[in-house]
């Protein structure tokens, strides 16, 4: 399989209420995702680091799938500063893997009467 150029790697920090049950819960179903590389947590830092394919999946799918599991993200302006770039750059990775190139090496035809 070839990896892909479109791999990306998000730090999510974690509220520090919330259960290791839960946190289990949620590496087991984001693991089940298509395009999903890796899930790493880091509980000294309070930190999940998840690797995925951002032309197949995006940031706000791997919130939806963490909120379903009731792992909470930490709610801190920096953070969502951070969740927002995210989304932005995932947006443009998602684009820029559908687009179709064009040739603009050509000179314009121009119709003569």
């Amino acid at each position: 399989m070839t990896e892909s150029v479109f791999v990306v790697v998000r730090k999510l920090s974690m509220s520090l209420s919330t259960p290791i049950e839960n946190l289990n819960k949620a590496q087991v179903s984001l693991q089940q995702q298509t395009g999903v590389k890796s899930i790493e947590y880091l509980e000294s830092k309070h930190r999940m680091d998840v690797t995925y394919d951002a032309s197949v999946i995006n940031i706000a799918q791997i919130l939806g799938m963490l909120e379903m599991t009731e792992v909470s993200v930490v709610k801190s302006r920096w953070q969502r500063y951070r969740i927002g770039y995210y989304r932005f750059v995932d947006k443009n990775i998602y684009d820029n893997a559908r687009y179709n190139p064009v040739c603009c090496n050509k000179s314009p035809s121009i119709r003569r009467r």
